[in-house]
Formats: structure tokens, C-alpha cells, sequence
């Protein structure tokens, strides 16, 4: 019996050989790595399946402190667009405008702190951003959950759209969150204070607390600014235990494919499983499944007659 406990790579086999395989996971939550196990004829493999660790990343706005409007008669009317994904799950970042003057620290309505709560694996990254405006152009913002859901879809079908999802930068993720907003309303007319972009692994301090600061400064005094943002980063590890026990005899019986799986009962992800594949369609089932956020864990290859 050979375990080998790798990242889920695309496999090339000859075409005379067969192949089963076993995925785990969910859309929306991939965890399992690979579990590589080496077939000997009419061998029988028992094995305890390894628990992966994936960890609930909680990305969420605490308060905005302003040291110089940009407004020169007054407060201004801040507020936050920009949208955060790993991959798999994502999520818009948009806050109503605040109304905010020299020497203030207002907080973020707490319906519009979260802009980020998911399982990711602790391999992945959360990844986009934020902008900061000062509304000078008024907008209906009792539509903001309509906004933020339009802004959630661009930026989810331009990942879908990039090929590899796990991959777009966090600058492409901020402008498809523009590009979504901007079917709200033009930003053109709204003055752009800053641009914060985000990379954050879903392994790391449980609690981190950070500041972003953004300034302008116009020695005319007519266009200057200067605003801190506060934002928390939360990481709580979840362990995702694996089916515990596993018995797969070898697929070949008197010239004929057989399978057989046992699986003891547990708690865990969903799971697809394949049989009598070959190298082709091996690989067209590997990459439409890792697509989707499943992880394979398990490869069984044989050869035909």
C-alpha cells in the first residue's frame, strides 16, 4: 500500500490505461489535497483518510477617521465600494455615505461592516479591494442591496470568465467592482480618494487589526485630504475531517472492471467519483472539477487488456 500526499495536478497516462478517481469538496469550499494510492492486482487498500484544515476568514470595516476633507466647505459624504474573493466565494464591499468633517471618527453601519465571511482553504488567498469616494454626485441608496448584489455578480462572472479564478490579481477584482458599481451610477463624478488592494492568506494571526491611510495634499488648499480607514482581519481554523476509512479492491477481476467502495459514515464534503476513465477524460474531469472548487483525493490506475 503507497500513499502519496500531494497538490492536485493534472495527471498523463497512456491510452491503454484506466482510471478511478475520487474528488471531495464543495463548490463553494475546497479543501482536500491529493491522496495518491498505487494499485497492485487484485490488491485491497485500507487506509484512514487525512483530515484537511481550511480556515472561516472574516474581513470586516471597524471605522473611518478623517484629518482633512476633501471638500473644502465642509464634511464630506464618504463611502466604500470594492469586492473581495478566494476564488470561490465572493463578495462586495459597499457602504452608504457617511457624512464626515475635520478631527472625526464615524463608524461603519454595522449591516455593511462584513465584506468578506467564507471557508477558504488554508492554501488560498482572499483576494481584491476597496476604494474610497467623497460623493459629490447623489445616488439612490436605497438600492444598495440591489448595488452590492450587482457588483458580487460582475465581479464573480469576470472571475468565471479569467479562466482561473484563483489567480486574478486583487487590482482586476477592485475593477470589476468599479465596473459593477458604475451600473449604479458614474463614478466619474465622484472624487476618488484612494485605492486600497488586498491580498490576504487564509493562514495567519486569529485576529489582526490594520490601518489604511490615504492622502492627498494641494499646497492650493482647493483638493486635499487625508482619512484612515480601520479594518480587522478574523481567521478561525476548521478542521474537515476526510472519510475515516476507505477499502477499494483492485478494478480488475477475470478480464472484467469491478469496483467496490466502503466508506465508513462521517461528516465532511461533498464528493464526486469517476470510473473506467481514460487519460482523456481524466483530464477533462480533473479540470472541470477543480474548476468548480473540488480537490481530488483519490487516483486508482490500471492497465486494460
Amino acid at each position: 500500500m503507497n500513499f502519496h500526499f500531494l497538490e492536485a495536478q493534472p495527471s498523463t497516462r497512456s491510452q491503454n490505461q484506466s482510471i478511478q478517481i475520487n474528488y471531495s469538496g464543495k463548490k463553494m469550499n475546497s479543501y482536500l489535497k491529493l491522496i495518491l494510492a498505487t494499485a497492485m492486482p487484485l490488491g485491497v487498500f485500507l487506509g484512514t483518510a487525512i483530515s484537511a484544515s481550511a480556515g472561516q476568514v472574516r474581513i470586516e470595516l471597524l471605522d473611518v477617521r478623517c484629518r482633512n476633507t476633501e471638500d473644502v466647505s465642509g464634511a464630506d459624504e464618504f463611502y466604500i465600494i470594492g469586492a473581495l474573493a478566494d476564488g470561490t466565494n465572493t463578495k462586495a464591499a459597499l457602504t452608504s455615505p457617511i457624512g464626515i468633517n475635520d478631527g472625526q471618527i464615524k463608524s461603519f453601519d454595522p449591516a455593511q461592516q462584513v465584506i468578506f465571511d467564507a471557508d477558504v482553504p488554508e492554501e488560498q488567498t482572499v483576494r481584491g479591494g476597496m476604494q474610497a469616494f467623497d460623493e459629490d454626485f447623489g445616488k439612490d441608496w436605497a438600492k444598495h442591496g440591489d448595488t452590492a448584489n450587482k457588483i458580487t455578480d460582475t465581479v464573480a462572472t469576470g472571475l468565471k470568465s479569467s479562466g482561473n479564478p484563483y489567480a486574478v490579481g486583487a487590482g482586476t477584482i477592485i475593477d470589476y467592482a468599479v465596473k459593477g458599481f458604475g451600473f449604479f451610477a458614474s463614478l466619474d463624478k465622484d472624487d476618488n480618494l484612494g485605492t486600497l488592494e488586498l491580498n490576504v492568506p487564509a493562514s495567519g494571526p486569529s485576529v489582526e487589526e490594520k490601518e489604511w491611510t490615504f492622502s492627498k495634499k494641494d499646497w492650493s488648499g482647493y483638493s486635499s485630504w487625508n482619512y484612515t480607514v480601520r479594518y480587522r482581519i478574523t481567521r478561525d481554523k476548521v478542521e474537515v475531517p476526510a472519510p475515516d476509512k476507505v477499502e477499494v479492491p483492485a478494478p480488475q477481476l477475470l478480464g472484467k472492471d469491478l469496483y467496490a467502495s466502503i466508506f465508513e459514515k462521517s461528516s465532511g464534503p461533498d464528493w464526486v467519483a469517476r470510473h473506467g476513465q481514460t487519460s482523456e477524460q481524466y483530464q477533462n474531469t480533473f479540470n472541470d472539477l477543480v474548476s468548480k472548487g473540488y480537490r481530488l483525493v483519490n487516483v486508482s490506475g490500471y492497465n486494460v487488456p
